[in-house]
């Protein structure tokens, strides 16, 4: 086997994102007269979410580890930027 195929061989041997990070339970809460969260904690203990309000806007959240029912953060992004963020993540 030539070295170039052997690199690609190990590339594809490799887990895919989605194979390491989908295993993540994510929660989602319906809020009446508001829209949607969906929300996830993360290896580290951070819970972390996005809020669908029924006019279409999204905020991506990240809650206080003391109280649940606190942000720490909140970043209002609009669609283009949504999918910014999935890009940058690494989401195909």
């Amino acid at each position: 086997m030539t070295a170039a195929r052997e690199r690609t061989a190990r590339r594809r041997r490799r887990p895919r994102p989605c194979q390491t990070w989908c295993v993540t339970k994510i929660e989602s809460t319906h809020l009446p007269g508001v829209g949607d969260r969906r929300d996830f904690v993360t290896e580290g203990g951070d819970r972390v979410g996005i809020v669908t309000f029924m006019d279409g806007r999204r905020k991506l959240v990240v809650y206080d580890r003391e109280d649940p029912d606190r942000c720490q953060a909140v970043v209002e992004l609009r669609e283009d930027e949504l999918r910014q963020l999935a890009e940058l993540s690494g989401a195909e």
